[in-house]
């Protein structure tokens, strides 16, 4: 009992005894709190005990009698000797009495103080009365009775020899299920003999018991099981039955034990089903992790049987949270298989359609996994990219770049991978690309554009949405640049707005000419929708860079068709030449927040002298540059990552080899099992856990971690100490 008090002034005995001996019944009521109060803050009344019990204990009233019930708990019930103090003896008799009272209340309540008390010497004597108890009419009273036999036998034995045999009738003939299961836990902890006894003859009732019974059946199964290996098949059927418990703690119990007690498919297939319906109902996010971890652990020993069970754990991706869904679709990822992927794909491509909603919570950051979930499933089984490229494709405008450049990534892939796709897939593209809002997306699907369209359709459809998507040229109004200084202004003359200047007219005259200039505002609300324009003249010239390359690309693709005419030719290198210089002067201009940088601006000079035939004589070695080394690198690259892919996926999958000098674990020399969730049933593995043990990887660095010193480095002897905690509460 925690309760504060403002400990002013020391207490005033007198008064107090006053109290307690003369008072009205509510005046002891205040005075024993009072004493209560003291008592626990450290400052025991011991010479008020024979006052209270000449004056208090006789009273009648209830609350004074749950007061002394308080009172008899906190008090010293020992002289400094050790010695039972005498006034307990006259205690003792009245608790005696209480036990017997007629009043069921008063009887269970004495019974939760008898919990409590640790002194034999009062404990002795009550202990008749708690045997007569048990035979009791009301279910309050039987199972505190219970719980003090209980309590007695755990701290004296020798009080109550034969409590286990008492209980164990008890619970033979009780019908109330809360006294059944405070008898149960009894035997479960102090008498596992006698609860496996009991548990033998009920075993086919165990379906009709309530969830709190049921819990501890499956707690005591779990125990014979690991102690008697031999007893296994005795108990699989009462677990299978357990299975369909109202209780989801039961269910969620009876899984993880029925894992423990075999490894056959049946039982394997039972206990992921049992998991996964509770994955599904449970509305607590944390018990859907745990269940999900406990999926892992199955898939790591049983991934067949869990891959007929796939599209169940997908229904885990109704769930809100990112982190559940998150873990569902790396469990689905390793499940997937060539039977089973048209139908994952199909439910991930209905999720994906979902977060187009704008009620949609977290749509941007759930696109984005399912988008990588798609990528890794479509490289794994080839067969099915041309199913999802053309959807993901639409996403290529998604306003996350994450998810988008995720898209041009696989769209890429797919590319190089599937010949076949590249006609559709490329038109697609370029339908998609003035909905491209992020530079880095820019930048790939440029790089697209440059080499796979290869087709003279293709290349005369993707010239003009380059061309729209950068608007007119110049990219800024040059007039703004080429300001004739005048004089300074007096002060009555207005200042001229920005772009007036005096011109040269035709016929040599001279006019005042005055040019409406853009403020950063106007320009952004007029630019907003011309993406790669808006990029530009924000100063992103690496954008630039890559549309020079890609001009270039095109250009020298044309040269080599022979659909082309040879005007037609040179209007597209006219058309690439006046773009690459008007992003130059772009750059070089005061219009951009920064100048263009000068790896860029190589980049797009380089290009312009490959057009215009200056600087470069070899025109075979430029053509096996930018038209055939730049694929053939990617080609290598994705081959690299696939071996890298393969030798990762090899490495996931292989089992830990232990070395020869290991602490051999006498678990191993065990029987084969389904999941090895004995550590964590283990109350050792768990101390291990809460002490931050279990991963001997780092056990050195924790040790290191849990080092205090104790003297200084200049001491005669130097001492520290490591803090190693045995037990966990």
């Amino acid at each position: 009992i925690l309760i504060h008090y403002d400990k002013g002034e020391p207490p005033a005995l007198t008064e107090l005894r006053a109290q307690l001996e003369t008072g009205h019944t509510e005046q002891k009521i205040d005075a024993l709190k009072k004493v209560i109060m003291y008592h626990l803050n450290g400052e025991p009344l011991n010479q008020l005990l024979m006052t209270i019990i000449r004056f208090v204990l006789p009273s009648r009233d209830r609350t004074i009698k749950k007061l002394l019930l308080l009172y008899w708990e906190v008090i010293e019930k020992t002289s400094p000797d050790g010695k039972l103090r005498p006034e307990m003896i006259l205690v003792c008799n009245n608790l005696r009495n209480d036990l017997l009272h007629p009043n069921e209340y008063i009887r269970g309540s004495t019974l939760r103080l008898v919990c409590k008390l640790k002194e034999p010497e009062v404990l002795e004597p009550l202990l008749p009365a708690v045997r007569k108890i048990l035979d009791d009419k009301h279910a309050y009273v039987k199972r505190n009775a219970v719980l003090a036999i209980y309590s007695v036998y755990k701290s004296f034995d020798y009080l109550i020899p034969d409590a286990p045999e008492i209980i164990y009738n008890f619970l033979i003939n009780e019908p109330d299920a809360s006294c059944k299961r405070n008898a149960f836990i009894m035997l479960f902890n102090c008498a596992q003999d006698k609860a496996v006894e009991y548990l033998g003859t009920v075993l086919d009732q165990v379906a009709s018991f309530g969830d709190m019974l049921q819990f501890i059946v499956v707690e005591l199964i779990r125990k014979v099981c690991r102690t008697n290996p031999q007893e296994r098949s005795k108990y699989i059927r009462c677990i299978f039955t357990l299975l369909g418990s109202s209780s989801s703690a039961v269910q969620f119990e009876a899984a993880g034990t029925l894992l423990l007690l075999s490894a056959a498919p049946t039982a394997v297939r039972a206990a992921s089903s049992t998991f996964i319906k509770l994955l599904c109902s449970e509305s607590d996010n944390n018990v859907k992790l745990i269940i999900l971890d406990r999926l892992l652990d199955i898939k790591r020993l049983h991934s067949r049987v869990l891959q007929d069970l796939l599209m169940d754990i997908l229904r885990a991706l109704a769930s809100p949270s990112l982190d559940i869904r998150r873990k569902t679709l790396d469990i689905v990822l390793d499940l997937v298989s060539p039977k089973n992927v048209d139908e994952v794909m199909l439910v991930l491509k209905k999720e994906i359609n979902k977060t187009q909603a704008k009620e949609y919570e977290k749509a941007a950051e759930y696109r984005q996994m399912l988008i990588q979930a798609i990528h890794q499933c479509a490289v794994r089984f080839p067969d099915v990219a041309s199913s999802v490229v053309h959807l993901l494709m639409d996403f290529i405008g998604d306003p996350n770049e994450a998810s988008a450049f995720d898209v041009i990534v696989f769209v890429r892939e797919v590319l190089e991978t599937y010949p076949a796709l590249r006609e559709s897939i490329a038109r697609k593209l370029l339908e998609s690309f003035p909905q491209i809002k992020a530079a880095k997306v820019y930048r790939a699907s440029l790089w697209l554009i440059g080499e796979y369209c290869v087709t003279d359709e293709d290349i005369e459809a993707a010239l003009p949405v380059m061309t729209e998507s950068l608007g007119e040229l110049p990219l800024f109004n040059q007039d703004t640049e080429k300001e004739t200084p005048s004089a300074t202004p007096n002060k009555e003359e207005p200042a001229r707005p920005r772009g007036t200047g005096t011109r040269v007219l035709a016929d040599g005259s001279y006019a005042s000419q005055s040019a409406l200039a853009e403020t950063p505002t106007q320009r952004a609300t007029s630019e907003a929708v011309v993406n790669l324009r808006t990029l530009l003249v924000g100063g992103n010239f690496f954008l630039g860079s890559a549309l020079a390359s890609t001009l270039t690309k095109l250009a020298l693709k044309a040269r080599e068709l022979p659909r082309f005419a040879p005007e037609r030719r040179n209007a597209i290198m006219a058309e690439s030449l006046l773009t690459m210089t008007s992003i130059l002067a772009l750059g070089r201009s005061s219009v951009p927040p920064q100048t263009i940088d000068p790896d860029s601006a190589d980049r797009i000079e380089l290009c312009i002298r490959i057009l215009s035939g200056y600087g470069l004589a070899d025109t075979t070695a430029i053509k096996n540059v930018w038209l055939r080394g730049c694929r053939e690198a990617f080609s290598v690259m994705l081959e690299h990552q696939q071996v890298d892919n393969k030798k990762h996926e090899k490495k996931k999958n292989t089992e830990p080899v232990v070395q020869a000098d290991d602490l051999i674990k006498i678990r191993q020399l065990r029987g084969k099992r389904a999941v090895d969730f004995d550590e964590e049933d283990d109350d050792g593995a768990d101390v291990s856990k809460a002490i931050g043990l279990a991963d001997q990887e780092r056990d050195s660095e924790h040790r290191l971690n849990r080092v205090f010193q104790l003297t200084g480095f200049s001491d005669p002897l130097y001492a520290e100490a490591f803090v190693n905690v045995h037990q966990y509460d």
